[in-house]
């Protein structure tokens, strides 16, 4: 791609995400995408055939955002780490949680080209896993390798669980998120790690 078509991919693409995050997503129009980033319909759908496109490709800005953070995750054990990994995380998809959260549906069902579990982000989910695999081969606790595994499966289930309970959280100031995200790292700990180990 040259960098006249990047430059009006990259046009179009923030055009929908403000679009999204003013209006929402089930409400803003293709057409609605295109006045905002003062292109043509056709221009757009050249780079986004489908409105759901738009999503994938947060999906994949908000994972290289969250690998660009790799190194900034603190030294430490593995449940201190993963705190860190989900406060960046969250401050990463602020941003969008009105179009996140209208995908509520469409996320939980991995039969849905935005599921998170579907085929077509399995990319996304790679990228997302080795983020949590430096969070427990980086820590001072890490778990010996046959384990390490089932830990990052782990922290990766527990990330997912808590943004899709976040796009839904009405409490003030995020309250019940932090809440749970503590929970989380005490479980994502030695409770966590003794628990699938006993699994063997």
């Amino acid at each position: 791609m040259d960098a006249p078509s990047q430059r009006s991919r990259h046009r179009i693409f923030e055009a929908a995400l403000s679009r999204f995050a003013s209006a929402g997503f089930h409400e803003t129009s293709m057409r609605d995408v295109a006045s905002g980033a003062c292109a043509s319909l056709e221009e757009v759908f050249r780079w986004f055939p489908r409105k759901e496109d738009f999503v994938l490709a947060l999906y994949g800005r908000l994972a290289a955002d969250l690998e660009a953070r790799v190194v900034e995750l603190p030294a430490g054990k593995v449940a201190d780490r993963f705190r860190a990994a989900m406060d960046a995380k969250i401050d990463l998809v602020a941003p969008h949680r009105k179009t996140l959260g209208a995908l509520f549906a469409a996320a939980l069902d991995p039969a849905r080209q935005l599921g998170v579990l579907g085929e077509h982000t399995e990319a996304v989910r790679t990228r997302v896993r080795g983020v949590f695999a430096s969070v427990v081969l980086g820590a001072t606790d890490r778990p010996k390798p046959d384990a390490a595994g089932a830990i990052v499966r782990l922290l990766y289930g527990l990330h997912l669980g808590l943004i899709l309970f976040w796009t839904q959280d009405r409490s003030e100031g995020l309250t019940s998120t932090r809440r749970a995200i503590e929970l989380a790292r005490a479980y994502s700990g030695e409770a966590g790690k003794n628990f699938l180990l006993a699994q063997g």
